[in-house]
């Protein structure tokens, strides 16, 4: 019984450090040099070549830098970002909460609409509209949003800045900021929701033919 009860603590010490050792080798791994270059390879072959990454920096996986990512579908390239910053708590994970402290971006550029390559999925019944996590974004900010004539009708550059937390579709509170960088335009929405109370506050202010205009197709719209 004595020799068991060995056998079973010494498996059950092995499933318990074996993983936190090879999460500790990788941890490891992935904040040098060598290691955040096999990242980039990895997820450059993992995603069929979709996604590209470039210079990799930082802290792995909390406090993580990228100078270059770029999306591709079958026609290319759709769309580039620059200078990622990403501080954010994995950890909370294991609470089903997804906390992100700080999320920056110098670039982004969108080109045009990705292709899809997936079959439409079939419609599903009524459930549950609560995420599978807790979204916790303290602070989103995007120096320059490049939207193409195929996205926003017009080419058009904004400036970001945002927070949210949300729990599901009744439970949530965000706030979103753009400013035109190229022409006149302003744009503030603010909404939260608790239970069967739900509060909006939009604010904008363009001239005729603005980024509104654009993204709904009616170039006639006048000043709003």
């Amino acid at each position: 019984m004595r020799r068991a009860a060995r056998v079973s603590a010494w498996m059950l010490a092995a499933i318990v450090v074996v993983p936190l050792v090879l999460a500790a080798l990788v941890v490891a791994i992935a904040n040098t040099d060598g290691g955040r270059r096999g990242l980039e390879r990895a997820l450059a072959k993992a995603s069929g070549g979709r996604v590209v990454m470039e210079g990799l920096a930082g802290r792995f996986p909390d406090r993580l830098r990228v100078a270059r990512i770029e999306m591709r579908d079958r026609d290319g390239t759709w769309a580039e970002a620059s200078d990622l910053v990403l501080d954010w708590s994995p950890s909370r994970l294991l609470r089903l909460q997804a906390q992100v402290a700080r999320f920056e971006l110098g670039r982004l550029a969108l080109h045009r609409p990705p292709v899809s390559e997936e079959k439409p999925a079939a419609p599903r019944g009524k459930g549950s509209t609560r995420l599978p996590v807790r979204v916790e974004i303290d602070s989103l900010h995007i120096a320059a949003l490049e939207l193409a004539p195929p996205i926003a009708g017009a080419a058009s550059t904004v400036e970001v800045r945002a927070r949210a937390h949300l729990v599901s579709a009744s439970q949530f509170d965000l706030a979103l900021g753009v400013d035109r960088v190229d022409a006149p335009g302003r744009y503030r929405l603010e909404g939260s929701a608790r239970a069967s109370r739900f509060a909006l506050q939009l604010d904008l202010s363009e001239p005729a033919g603005g980024l509104l205009a654009g993204l709904a197709g009616l170039p006639d719209l006048g000043a709003v």
